[in-house]
């Protein structure tokens, strides 16, 4: 499997490839430790995901901040105030962080880095076709020629 992409969608895919017996080969252009925009929240449906893949306690050890509530607020300047540390429905506390994309990202990459390939400043230029199907990539390190790389999934 090839899985385009080191940002925490590609890891967790690649981290869950792993779990169901599939072996994989991350790519990313970008060299890694980097940055992105982004507002840095991970979400309770991120939290949930992290526990799943047994790295819930390693990201609480991250640089960031533990949310314990958030407001929202209505033009009419009504406010809806949501509690972050009760219990849900599934016996586990609701929760959420704000770390920083930069550390967010290298953690999730090195926990795949432990599992898979992964090939950092490495481009997908194109998709490798034959008879209507997708059979992998042609791909382009950063300073080096093209090559076709092949895969049953992309």
């Amino acid at each position: 499997v090839i899985i385009v992409g080191g940002g925490p969608a590609g890891t967790t895919a690649a981290l869950y490839a792993h779990r169901h017996g599939l072996r994989t080969l991350l790519i990313d252009k970008a060299g890694f430790p980097r940055d992105k925009v982004c507002g840095d929240a991970l979400s309770g449906k991120s939290v949930v995901v992290l526990r799943d893949l047994d790295l819930l306690d390693s990201v609480r050890g991250l640089d960031g901040t533990f949310i314990r509530r958030v407001i929202f607020s209505g033009p009419k300047h009504t406010d809806f105030e949501l509690h972050l540390d009760n219990e849900s429905s599934s016996n586990y506390k609701t929760q959420g962080f704000v770390i920083p994309r930069r550390t967010f990202d290298n953690f999730l990459l090195t926990e795949a880095k432990k599992i898979t390939q992964v090939w950092d400043e490495y481009s997908a230029v194109d998709l490798l076709m034959d008879n209507g199907q997708v059979v992998g990539i042609k791909g382009k390190p950063k300073n080096g020629p093209e090559k076709d790389i092949r895969a049953k999934l992309v």
